[in-house]
């Protein structure tokens, strides 16, 4: 193999690994957004359901929207793509891994300097 093919096979590495990164941070935002939300409206179902108001809903005057903005009703269709997101992000964190070895052993140096791809954050068990 020529210096030039494995320079090419390099940089198409190098710009598939930082595409999957960028995917991977994507990915990670869309569910930490839908997350945050559902804990919002989980919270206030465990303790003050009755002023959970959609948007567009009429309500009594005695209940008040306690989150703001409302929730759209159509906000939580996301919930039924839960599983096929946490499959993407899982299937995601195991490409970047395995561009990031190809990398090193390609370049002879970790991309990230050493530093794990990979740093599961800890949570409690349910």
């Amino acid at each position: 193999m020529t210096q030039e093919d494995k320079d090419k096979i390099v940089g198409q590495t190098r710009r598939e690994y930082r595409e999957a990164k960028q995917e991977l941070a994507a990915l990670r935002t869309k569910a930490r957004k839908l997350g945050e939300r559902m804990a919002q409206v989980g919270n206030l179902l465990v303790n003050l359901p009755e002023n959970l108001i959609f948007h567009g809903a009429s309500h009594d005057a005695r209940f008040s929207p306690a989150i703001q903005p409302l929730p759209i009703a159509g906000e939580f269709t996301e919930t039924q793509n839960l599983l096929p997101l946490t499959d993407q992000i899982r299937e995601m964190v195991i490409k970047v891994d395995k561009l990031r070895k190809e990398l090193t052993r390609l370049e002879g140096e970790d991309p990230e300097g050493g530093q794990s791809a990979y740093n599961p954050p800890t949570h409690p068990t349910f």
